[in-house]
């Protein structure tokens, strides 16, 4: 296993010490009140409330309230809702986001590889499932754009590159802020899910100019660079080493003067303390490890389950 995926396993190992079992490990609510309070009715079987709460979400906060849905809540649940309501599209979206967690859940954090039978056939039978409810979903959908990220991620799970570049591209219509879109894709372009250095490229020089994808998706790749000894910006390593802490300093300098709002800031974060500590940078990784709260993000720490 390269050295970012010890890391990251051992931070896993550490965190999880201290957790108690049973439960998700990290409140993927990331803080946001809407989430709590949609977990709540969806259990008390409040659907119309629970969707009416999230229609009036913004877009980024509704693609971790999904999440946090996903992970706390039984498929009995999302079934039922959607028994209720077979014409909702949101009901379509939450059981469509949570047999993509029960995908990743299945695969675990072993490459391709490496996957018993057992767990190939779980995963690929989990992200058809989960490519079947969300492509069911209207076009006209006010978060169709959510859907279709979502679909990117299915493809890039068997590594059909261009149908998840269909999907990249089709969410960026839709809506050009969704940041895990960028965020997913820049793992969807990479030749370990059957990319190629060209889409890498493409999608660094076409990033819209909001700060915070700019971050996620730069921080990331370098982070990922650095654990794969292999510079997914091309060029040599010692050139991304370099370049990377720089990178670093400039992102530091920029949330002192001017902090993200945005509840996708832990995956700046989470990004930052990982990457500051493979540079050296002791001083920033232990800032930036305080400021997640103990809001660890998908990526890059995966599901956080015993």
């Amino acid at each position: 296993m390269p050295y970012f995926g010890i890391l990251v396993a051992m931070v896993v190992i550490i965190i999880l010490s201290r957790r108690k079992k049973g439960k998700p490990q990290v409140d993927y609510s990331f803080g946001l009140l809407q989430a709590k309070d949609c977990l709540l009715m969806l259990k008390k079987e409040e659907f119309d409330q629970a969707e009416a709460e999230l229609l009036q979400l913004d877009p980024n906060d509704l693609t971790q309230t999904l999440d946090y849905l996903g992970l706390n809540l039984k498929k009995e649940t999302f079934e039922r809702w959607l028994e209720r309501n077979k014409n909702s599209d949101m009901s379509k979206l939450a059981i469509g986001v949570f047999y993509l967690h029960e995908a990743w859940k299945a695969r675990g954090y072993k490459r391709g590889h490496q996957m018993s039978q057992k767990q190939g056939e779980l995963f690929a039978g989990y992200l058809e499932t989960s490519r079947g409810y969300l492509s069911e979903i209207s076009a006209n959908f006010s978060f169709v754009a959510e859907a279709y990220w979502r679909i990117l991620r299915t493809y890039m799970g068997i590594g059909e590159t261009e149908s998840a570049q269909q999907y990249y591209l089709k969410s960026k219509e839709a809506n050009a802020s969704l940041v895990w879109n960028y965020v997913q894709y820049s793992s969807a372009a990479q030749p370990k899910w059957g990319g190629y250095l060209e889409l890498i490229e493409d999608l660094v020089d076409d990033l819209p100019s909001d700060r915070l994808i700019q971050y996620a998706v730069r921080l990331k790749l370098m982070l990922e660079s650095i654990g794969e000894s292999d510079n997914l910006f091309g060029g040599s390593m010692e050139e991304l080493w370099q370049e990377a802490k720089v990178y670093v300093e400039k992102v530091d300098t920029d949330l002192d003067n001017e902090p993200l709002v945005s509840v996708h800031k832990y995956l700046v974060y989470n990004y930052m303390y990982l990457l500051a500590n493979e540079l050296k940078m002791k001083s920033v990784s232990k800032k930036y490890y305080k400021l997640t709260d103990g809001y660890y993000t998908l990526l890059p720490h995966g599901i956080m389950l015993h």
